[in-house]
């Protein structure tokens, strides 16, 4: 979530896990309660991670980026 608190949680995980020896391919905020995420998506996708990290609220796009995630194939559970 593109906020002070989304922010400031991203760069938490993103410490901890680089810390732990993790690489991160992508970090990008998102908008909340926008109607189409592909864009998002499609960045995700293109960056080729192995692991989705969505902090985000459910009701205000987190379940769309995640759905859209799933539904195209860029990740699997």
């Amino acid at each position: 979530t593109n906020n002070d608190y989304g922010k400031g949680l991203a760069d938490s995980i993103e410490s901890n896990f680089t810390a732990g020896g993790g690489t991160i391919t992508i970090n990008a905020a998102h908008e909340e309660g926008k109607g189409d995420y592909s864009a998002e998506v499609a960045a995700l996708a293109q960056a080729g991670g192995d692991i989705l990290i969505v902090a985000g609220y459910l009701d205000q796009g987190g379940k769309a980026i995640i759905q859209g995630s799933l539904d195209t194939g860029a990740f699997d559970i």
